[in-house]
């Protein structure tokens, strides 16, 4: 099972560590086969998905995609090479696990949860 957890970077306080933390064990019971998939792993919420994953019992599978773009652009063209990695996400994912700030309409967590809710297969999605 490949469980897709993503969240806004801004999310990087203690309760949002431990309630990564605690859906990484919880999922873990539930799947066998379970690899968490995660994206910018610098900061927030993909640094504690990193850190439960790798850095401590490293008792669960874990694949990070990262973007490093070496290049001078504009914010928007900088945000669609970012906003490029959910379709990779929407294609490995089996389940989608998602958090995000209260009151943001745009970004790349917004449109990956669009493209989830408008995927053919309809993934499992759960926003926190």
């Amino acid at each position: 099972m490949f469980a897709v957890i993503v969240g806004d970077m801004s999310l990087d306080r203690p309760e949002h560590r431990q309630r990564v933390f605690d859906l990484i064990d919880s999922l873990q019971r539930k799947y066998a086969d379970l690899v968490v998939v995660s994206a910018g792993c610098d900061r927030g919420i993909g640094r504690f998905v990193r850190e439960r994953c790798i850095k401590g019992k490293r008792d669960v599978g874990f694949v990070e995609y990262a973007v490093y773009p070496w290049a001078s652009m504009s914010s928007m063209r900088m945000a669609q090479v970012y906003i490029a990695k959910n379709a990779t996400l929407l294609e490995v994912g089996e389940e989608f696990h998602v958090f995000t700030v209260v009151g943001r309409e745009h970004g790349h967590i917004q449109d990956l949860i669009e493209r989830v809710k408008s995927a053919k297969h309809q993934p499992p999605l759960t926003i926190y």
